[in-house]
């Protein structure tokens, strides 16, 4: 196993180029994630970290969003990913992965969205959507989707 340190954060590598697992010092509030990040099912947490600063080398994230829940700001120098509130990706079209875990009042404005990954509502207790015209494709959970109250397109591939 490779570890990189950089910047309060420690990155793993298991005989790849993403990150397998991170370790967050608590005083970091703006993360420079400087690798691709492979953590989808991580129970892991680091409510400090409020920007997410996507560096050019980043080419995928897949995380829970109670990895980062307190994230309201995403800036992205790849030009696979957005910049916005959100984790945003663009692979033909925008679709949005993480929504990370806004307050349960909060509205998710979802205008130039036009899919919604199957994991981006997931812990989220917010449920107020806005700008929805432009989602074509929701690959969704079930659960997720009972939880939202809403209709679906289940794909699973």
């Amino acid at each position: 196993m490779d570890i990189k340190e950089e910047n309060g954060v420690k990155y793993f590598f298991d005989n790849g180029e993403a990150a397998t697992d991170i370790e967050v010092a608590p005083e970091v509030e703006e993360l420079m994630l400087k690798y691709s990040l492979q953590m989808p099912k991580s129970k892991k947490s680091f409510p400090n970290v409020k920007k997410l600063i996507i560096e050019k080398d980043v080419l995928d994230i897949k995380i829970p969003n109670t990895l980062f829940p307190n994230v309201r700001e995403v800036v992205s120098h790849t030009e696979t990913f957005l910049s916005g509130k959100y984790l945003l990706k663009k692979d033909g079209f925008t679709y949005l992965k993480n929504v990370f875990c806004p307050d349960k009042d909060d509205t998710i404005v979802l205008s130039q969205i036009y899919a919604i990954d199957a994991r981006a509502f997931a812990g989220c207790e917010c449920v107020n959507l806005e700008r929805t015209e432009n989602v074509i494709i929701i690959i969704m959970a079930r659960k997720t989707a009972a939880n939202l109250n809403t209709h679906y397109l289940d794909l699973r591939i």
